[in-house]
């Protein structure tokens, strides 16, 4: 029976209570109630061990992104309630349900574990709860073969390493450890156009003499030409200043013709320059766009520019300075044949 208003409620009593989410989380944060794994009712048990509580992020490109959870008709959908919401850290008081989503806001979620899994598949959302792992399968062993198989082609100069890796991944799709479209769907198309693109670009900068230019305008800073050392050094710098504006792939390519018409500039080996170049490139630690996983995280982490620089400034420096240590021992400055 429903209990009426003139029923008292005494300590140890259980209530069978449903209702808007907001209303349920108030209630026990005001009240001080706390849940049951389970209660029997006569010869029914209701048991809730299958209801979790998880918290989930909204990742970038998720379509919930700048909607609400009403626009979306999240419940009716997922089945999952949204019990609460936190926007950049902090709580949201009020109707959840009507708050847009950003990304890398949080919400806590209250649902069934199969509604749970579901919605963990979508990647709508990103489910930070333990993840059970599964046992290892025919497409984990397959996997690891063709990869020792790639490797050991590449390091024997059987075949170019990138032909192998393409061989090795039309190996996972013909013995179907990876099905077709999902291998399509998982290229990341974006960073294949802007390294074609960048490559083009290269080409563009070193067929105009561009590339002699720069390395010209490096050579002839403060009378260098005679110390090497302080060249690398330089060149280090520049190239580590692109890369935080431009893109670690995009410096790279544009640097390398710089460093090897620097090199032959001063009648020495290119090697200790073209190293000088793939390290600085490599030192996307100041903003958000010298490197995705940078972007990736920018967003759930609530970075700002400022966090970059605090964190990825004393980094590249300490990185840069030792990088023009180290290379000049392992490549030496020797004069070119």
């Amino acid at each position: 029976m429903a209990p009426g208003p003139y029923n008292r409620i005494r300590a140890d009593d259980v209530l069978i209570i449903q209702g808007d989410p907001d209303g349920i989380l108030r209630l026990r944060e005001d009240l001080g109630v706390r849940e049951r794994d389970h209660i029997d009712v006569g010869d029914t048990r209701l048991d809730s061990a299958d209801v979790l509580l998880v918290e989930a992020v909204v990742p970038a490109g998720s379509e919930l992104v700048e909607t609400t959870l009403k626009e979306n008709d999240f419940h009716a959908n997922t089945g999952i309630n949204v019990v609460a919401f936190t926007h950049h850290g902090s709580l949201q008081p009020g109707r959840i349900t009507e708050k847009r989503l950003g990304v890398g806001d949080s919400v806590l979620l209250q649902g069934h574990r199969r509604d749970i899994q579901r919605l963990r598949r979508s990647r709508q959302l990103l489910v930070l709860d333990e993840v059970e792992t599964a046992p290892i399968g025919r497409g984990a062993v397959v996997t690891l073969v063709l990869l020792a198989l790639v490797l050991i082609l590449g390091a024997l100069h059987v075949m170019p390493l990138p032909v192998a890796a393409l061989a090795g991944a039309v190996g996972l799709v013909l013995t179907r450890a990876v099905k077709a479209d999902e291998a399509i769907r998982n290229i990341d198309w974006p960073i294949l156009i802007l390294t074609g693109g960048m490559l083009a670009l290269g080409a563009a900068f070193q067929r105009h003499g561009l590339g002699q230019q720069v390395a010209e305008w490096i050579g002839g800073m403060g009378g260098l030409g005679d110390t090497p050392w302080m060249l690398l050094g330089l060149l280090l710098a520049v190239t580590a200043g692109l890369t935080q504006i431009l893109n670690h792939v995009a410096t790279a390519v544009m640097m390398t013709p710089v460093a090897l018409s620097l090199a032959d500039q001063l009648g020495y080996d290119s090697r200790p320059f073209l190293m000088a170049v793939l390290c600085a490139s490599s030192l996307a630690f100041m903003s958000p766009i010298a490197h995705q996983a940078n972007a990736m995280v920018m967003g759930p982490g609530d970075y700002k520019y400022r966090d970059f620089l605090r964190v990825g400034t004393p980094l590249t420096i300490v990185l840069g300075i030792a990088a023009t240590i180290l290379i000049p021992i392992f490549w030496p400055f020797t004069r070119a044949l």
